[in-house]
């Protein structure tokens, strides 16, 4: 049985939108890296923090109705010996549902300080509407 889920504003519903239905426990965010989601006029952002990565070490690729964001693991350089390892970067893959409102053929994204923000437009009807003045 599909669990039902109740809304208690529209910042719920988007993130609800983008990221499913299933919530992320503190587990599971230790498992693919930690988003923000925000929202101007003409489009959706979507701020990804992954760092020790490269803009060459990540994916992002359009599955359907779902955005999907992915990254390998970086295997350490042949012939290194390591007297001590406390990190490790390890391969995620995140999926982000997109929103009917969505222009999915104006889709961008940048990379900096290890934040990836991709940008999605959106479809001319949902912008925000400006006021008309009566004559």
């Amino acid at each position: 049985m599909k669990k039902q889920h109740q809304f208690n504003s529209f910042s719920d519903l988007i993130e609800n939108i983008f990221n499913g239905v299933e919530d992320l426990s503190a587990g599971q965010m230790g498992r693919f890296p930690a988003a923000n989601i925000r929202e101007t006029a003409e489009a959706f952002l979507i701020d990804i923090i992954v760092p020790g990565r490269t803009k060459e070490d990540i994916k992002i690729h359009q599955e359907k109705d779902s955005l999907v964001v992915s990254s390998e693991v970086k295997q350490p350089n042949e012939g290194e010996t390591y007297r001590r390892t406390e990190f490790k970067l390890s391969p995620f893959k995140r999926s982000f549902r997109l929103p009917e409102t969505a222009d999915r053929e104006h889709i961008t994204a940048s990379f900096e300080n290890g934040i990836l923000t991709i940008s999605i437009g959106k479809k001319e009807e949902a912008r925000v509407q400006r006021e008309i003045s009566i004559d």
